[in-house]
């Protein structure tokens, strides 16, 4: 087994997706794809980049697969795909912020550690993606933590660290379920897939626990009096933790943002 960075390029340069759902879809679709193999990734506009491991014998059928997934689910033509041997560690720790930042290195409008495409919060644990493992990179630098790799990006140490609950009641329900819905990388929560309705569930947790008014809750969420009270009555512990780690990492990746506007600015820690 050996490392790659793939990218994959539209062949006319336009994007790839036409709307955030669809980007959402294939990002969750590729993840499951791919799975534990994949260290990093980061979709742009028109290409998208993969740090993964794979036999080298099996590289051609992974391009087809990249390609064919892609082509399926945004009707787009891709140019070949083009992947390239990771030859050493210090390649390897060149990949890092060039893949998962990878807007900011052509210009996109945007915030690029925030962006859907970005697979920075899915490795500091602050989105779930069914079958992308975000311990797989640690093996490949074992002397390297997520504080270190955060610091690369010119982000705190403690980004990636939960949330206080004071910070959920300030923040407010609409805010708290947009946040859950980024964990779990859908638009909002209005879908019955599984991993939706347990975000909506943690949302009411969240809430709760931290005094957010009921009526404020149901109306985030669009659901009655019953369905919280439903909703409420399901274990959430592990998307719980998620949420505030993506709360945390939303409040330090905005914080770097306004630093790149304004240099002379004071970048504070995620959450105090």
């Amino acid at each position: 087994m050996s490392l790659w960075h793939w990218m994959v390029r539209t062949a006319d340069g336009l994007p790839i997706f036409v709307d955030r759902a669809m980007r959402l879809r294939a990002i969750r679709h590729l993840a499951r794809y791919l799975g534990a193999r994949t260290l990093w990734f980061g979709f742009s506009d028109n290409h998208v980049h993969f740090v993964i491991e794979a036999d080298p014998g099996k590289i051609r059928r992974i391009g087809r697969d990249l390609v064919g997934i892609l082509r399926r689910l945004s009707a787009r033509t891709f140019q070949p795909p083009f992947a390239q041997p990771i030859e050493n560690q210090r390649h390897l720790l060149n990949c890092w912020p060039y893949v998962v930042a990878n807007l900011d290195r052509h210009g996109v409008p945007g915030n690029a550690l925030l962006d859907d495409g970005s697979g920075l919060a899915d490795v500091i644990g602050a989105r779930i993606l069914p079958g992308f493992d975000p311990t797989t990179w640690a093996k490949f630098l074992p002397r390297r933590g997520i504080a270190d790799k955060l610091v690369e990006l010119k982000l705190p140490a403690n980004a990636g660290d939960t949330a206080p609950i004071e910070l959920v009641r300030e923040l407010g329900a609409v805010a708290l379920a947009r946040a859950a819905a980024a964990c779990v990388g859908w638009v909002d929560l209005t879908s019955d897939a599984p991993l939706v309705v347990h975000a909506r569930a943690a949302v009411v947790d969240l809430g709760f626990s931290a005094g957010v008014a009921r009526a404020e809750i149901g109306h985030a969420l669009a659901q009655t009096r019953s369905s919280l009270w439903r909703l409420n009555r399901r274990p959430v512990t592990a998307l719980r933790e998620t949420i505030l780690r993506r709360i945390s990492f939303e409040d330090a990746a905005s914080s770097r943002q306004r630093h790149n506007r304004n240099p002379s600015l004071t970048v504070p820690g995620s959450h105090g």
